[in-house]
């Protein structure tokens, strides 16, 4: 029951910056931009795979995606430490706070693009998150969003081009995005 439980408020819990979803209550935000920003090209610090001192559950999750991504002949998602970044930090946080989905307590952090300015992702022309809860791990929750429509969308998106996962007990969080050009 536990995981039925999880996927009902799964299926609500999908936030894009550029997808239009059923359950978007306005327009995205602008793309976030690294503080100081001038909008030129930030450096690429995105990777083809996580480095070893990422958690183990955040590199099967990634791993997991991109399983799904070449099954379906999808070019597989790049690692971008930042992108991690937000994603732990909004895990620990749902984690601590003992919620599920896309906002925080915190009005600075309330919104996606803001935890990405935060965390130093940016410039960015499109930008997306997903979220779940209470999944055994990072199999069980990427099948629980494979079998959301709108999980599906974001992680099978092929304009989505960099991603960072991050688990904190039971609460996940994928962050999603494309650099601008």
């Amino acid at each position: 029951m536990r995981g039925f439980l999880a996927l009902s408020v799964l299926t609500l819990a999908g936030c894009a910056g550029r997808i239009a979803v059923p359950w978007d209550d306005g327009p995205a935000a602008p793309p976030p931009r690294a503080s100081g920003s001038t909008g030129a090209r930030a450096p690429d610090l995105s990777t083809v795979e996580p480095p070893a001192d990422v958690p183990a559950d955040d590199r099967r999750m990634f791993a997991e995606a991109n399983d799904v991504r070449r099954r379906l002949g999808l070019r597989p998602f790049r690692w971008h430490p930042r992108l991690h970044r937000a994603a732990r930090e909004h895990s620990e946080e749902q984690a601590r706070h003992g919620y599920m989905g896309h906002g925080s307590p915190d009005p600075a952090r309330d919104d996606l693009a803001d935890r990405l300015r935060l965390a130093g992702y940016g410039p960015a022309s499109s930008w997306a998150e997903i979220v779940a809860k209470g999944y055994d791990g990072p199999r069980s929750v990427t099948v629980g969003w494979m079998n959301s429509r709108g999980h599906r969308k974001i992680l099978t998106d092929p304009a989505l081009e960099e991603a960072g996962f991050a688990r904190v007990g039971d609460a996940f969080t994928g962050n999603f995005g494309t650099p601008m050009r």
